[in-house]
């Protein structure tokens, strides 16, 4: 089944790619794909005009196969064996990555064993920072496709730790195509990340996203909120919510060790750590 779905991705890519260019549809493949999921939970007025100008380059029968691709690349998702990177095996197999700037992709199995090598194998110092800090953080300052926290997730899975609910990361790359890359196998493997678009070096930053399940699992106002339990109380905390949010939300409860909860212009939305 995925071997099925990934011959019809690299198919429709390859038909696309005869009037565009191959470097071109990928990457404007992985940018509005990005745009459409980060769009569903934060609107963003300017990527949206982004997206706009990126696909009416197309024919309108080419920009159907964009969302066929897009299904495909879902369904390889669904149907692969484990968590893996997905895209990147297929952008150094199409020979887009560029060399010239150093960009060679760290191969899976390699992201695996330095996940192992790297970190403890010891279950119990993970929950012990998870007791203490309510979550594990990840930095990845050039993150590629995302293939490190990918294999790390893969880690803490082997541990029977919930990466989706214990890890939150942080990931960048200078090139956007790598950043949308990243965010798109996150986005869909369900992590809470944030995708930043840049160089780490120089702090630099021309774009960032957050996954959707940063925005359902409310790590803006976990990060902000979140109690050690020496220091944890019952009483009930009030923050004003950022301006950015606040058509969105009335006002921020939280309870305890991370109980947040919404009050909605209409109905009410929980999330309970």
């Amino acid at each position: 089944m995925y071997k099925d779905y990934k011959k019809s991705f690299q198919n429709k890519l390859d038909k696309l790619s005869r009037n565009y260019g191959k470097y071109t549809v990928f990457s404007d493949f992985v940018k509005m794909c990005s745009i459409s999921i980060y769009n569903v939970f934060a609107k963003n007025e300017e990527m949206e005009k982004v997206y706009l100008n990126t696909i009416k380059a197309y024919e309108k029968e080419d920009r159907a196969l964009f969302t066929k691709m897009f299904a495909d690349l879902i369904m390889m998702y669904k149907t692969a064996d484990d968590i893996i990177d997905i895209l990147g095996p297929i952008y150094e197999h199409e020979n887009l990555s560029n060399s010239h700037i150093g960009q060679f992709f760290t191969p899976s199995h390699i992201a695996e064993l330095m996940s192992k090598v790297s970190i403890s194998d010891d279950k119990s110092d993970f929950e012990k920072i998870i007791k203490e800090n309510g979550f594990i953080t990840m930095c990845e300052p050039t993150c590629g496709s995302g293939v490190m926290i990918i294999a790390f997730a893969k880690v803490l899975k082997s541990f029977d730790i919930n990466y989706q609910k214990n890890l939150l990361a942080t990931a960048n790359d200078i090139s956007d195509v790598c950043a949308y890359m990243t965010y798109i196998q996150l986005a869909l493997y369900g992590l809470p990340v944030i995708v930043y678009c840049g160089n780490a070096l120089t702090g630099e930053t021309r774009f960032k996203m957050e996954t959707p399940l940063y925005f359902l699992q409310a790590w803006k106002f976990r990060k902000a909120f979140i109690q050690k339990p020496e220091d944890n109380t019952n009483k009930q905390k009030e923050s004003i919510v950022d301006k950015t949010i606040q058509d969105k939300f009335k006002e921020v409860m939280v309870k305890g060790n991370c109980q947040i909860s919404f009050f909605l212009k209409k109905g009410r939305f929980t999330y309970e750590n």
